[in-house]
């Protein structure tokens, strides 16, 4: 199942305008990170998703995204996006 929506509003309006390095846990299919990046295009968005297929949407819209399971996986070491 592919999490979509339409941006976060709650979660978004926590977010200072000067806000420039993001990163979004659970970022699903990258519709915060459309949001951030529509405001400010100098924000550079990191995202975080365990399902493979919600990556390669989220890939438009964050600068780089990884793949992983929090509750299981090892932080050191995962990768590059």
């Amino acid at each position: 199942m592919i999490y979509r929506n339409d941006g976060n509003a709650l979660v978004l309006d926590l977010v200072p305008d000067s806000a420039l390095r993001i990163l979004d846990v659970g970022c699903g299919a990258g519709d915060n990170a459309a949001r951030l990046k529509g405001v400010r295009k100098d924000r550079y968005v990191i995202g975080l998703t365990h399902n493979a297929s919600e990556a390669s949407i989220a890939r438009a819209h964050c600068d780089g995204v990884h793949v992983l399971d929090l509750t299981s996986s090892q932080l050191s070491g995962f990768g590059e996006p």
